[in-house]
């Protein structure tokens, strides 16, 4: 049965530790709830740090894969050009030697543009990593300041319902003692 104020056996008092009450029961359900969220956000920053981190380590291995494949474009080119001037060399004489190196050559050639495929798609890999890496990091970022936004605000929750805790407890030891944080509290209100 629900305390009714016209019930003569309820003082004033009492209702007003009542209201305090549900007051502080309304702050500690909003600071809970602030605090959830808190914990979500710093979970989601968690997590887009592991992605940028991930994506980091990725754009670093394609990278030295790229500069692997490059580093052998440049080795078959001295070779493929050397080739080639000696080729040149023996053009006008033609024959079974003029063709060997042109044949070898062109296998030069051929591999060149297999390391260079490779190279490209490396290059890609490597360019996707890191624009990756720079969005996860916006994102652990953007999480942290929401996490510590709602830790504000879970902090401030907590504060109001101690301070409701403070008021029943101070009307119980002494009801006709003005309270300081009540006061604060409803010019908070008011504000």
């Amino acid at each position: 049965m629900g305390t009714n104020r016209s019930d003569p056996g309820v003082s004033i008092l009492d209702l007003m530790c009542k209201d305090k009450h549900s007051d502080a029961l309304e702050h500690k359900r909003a600071r809970d709830e602030y605090s959830r969220e808190s914990r979500h956000w710093r979970e989601m920053c968690t997590k887009y740090n592991e992605m940028s981190k991930e994506a980091s380590v990725k754009a670093a291995e394609a990278k030295k894969d790229r500069d692997v494949y490059n580093a052998k474009i440049q080795e078959l080119k001295a070779q493929r050009n050397e080739v080639q001037a000696k080729a040149a060399e023996l053009k006008e004489q033609g024959g079974p030697e003029y063709d060997a190196l042109k044949q070898q050559g062109n296998k030069l050639h051929e591999e060149m543009v297999e390391y260079t495929k490779k190279g490209q798609l490396a290059h890609s890999i490597m360019v996707q990593s890191y624009e990756d890496t720079n969005v996860s990091r916006k994102l652990a970022t953007a999480a942290h300041k929401k996490s510590i936004e709602c830790r504000k605000k879970a902090d401030a929750e907590h504060e109001a319902y101690l301070n409701s805790l403070q008021f029943i407890e101070d009307m119980k030891k002494d009801p006709f003692k003005d309270s300081k944080k009540d006061k604060k509290e409803d010019s908070k209100k008011d504000a």
